[in-house]
């Protein structure tokens, strides 16, 4: 297999460029061609599906036969490789290949759809956890603030609700949830969203207001039994 390898790899799906390619090294190595790179991104916590294209098809199909940092839920991390048997799938190549890795970020197991960004929820009611996700099995759900876990509410069932019985004396403020999939490798964090007291300060106020306008009133003497105001010696 006599041939000039170029290797043009690019990640798709950038997301304000937060996940680059760097230190790039395609080697010849007998009937195979071996890619090293580090696979860097800044976000953390996310993993992609990467596919390997050859410029033989104008990169049309994926190659089949390849093995190593390849396919689903690739890591981010220095010192990734993938093997391309050449040889194997295309059989004898003449003159220059481009190969190109190409992958979007993988999707979430799980997405959350309930508290929703900035959502407000009252302590002291129950309230209903809604997600979608395309798994089975049970998703462990964690109440956290400030990347902490502030209430473990344990394993669930993954059918995409959950009713949640706030107490009544939980703390006000933001908090997230954390869901685990069965294995622990998968994990989704919702949007913050915001616990408040059951009634607000208002609310609470006005029947303090209306017993001290009642106590008035029924302090009052009636209107012929109060003592006339003294003649002025004047």
């Amino acid at each position: 297999m006599k041939a000039c390898i170029s290797c043009l790899l690019i990640l798709l799906y950038f997301q304000g460029f937060s996940q680059r390619i760097e230190n790039l090294t395609p080697i010849l190595t007998g009937e195979n061609i071996e890619i090293t790179f580090d696979l860097i991104d800044t976000v953390g916590g996310r993993t992609f599906d990467l596919q390997l294209f050859s410029s033989l098809d104008n990169y049309t199909s994926p190659l089949q036969y390849v093995s190593g940092d390849i396919g689903e839920e690739v890591s981010p991390g220095t010192g990734k490789k993938v093997i391309w048997e050449a040889k194997r799938e295309l059989g004898p190549i003449k003159g220059e290949v481009f190969l190109e890795i190409r992958g979007p970020v993988t999707p979430p197991f799980l997405v959350t759809i309930f508290p929703s960004k900035e959502q407000r929820i009252r302590r002291g009611k129950p309230t209903s956890l809604t997600w979608t996700s395309d798994a089975g099995g049970q998703v462990k759900i964690e109440v956290i603030q400030n990347k902490k876990v502030f209430t473990n509410l344990g394993l669930r069932p993954n059918s995409g609700s959950y009713t949640w019985n706030i107490p009544k004396d939980y703390e006000k403020g933001n908090y997230r949830l954390r869901f685990t999939d069965d294995s622990g490798s998968k994990i989704v964090v919702s949007q913050n969203f915001t616990v408040r007291a059951k009634f607000s300060s208002v609310i609470k106020a006005i029947p303090v207001i209306a017993l001290g306008v009642v106590i008035y009133i029924l302090l009052q003497p009636p209107e012929e039994e109060r003592i006339p105001d003294p003649i002025s010696p004047n």
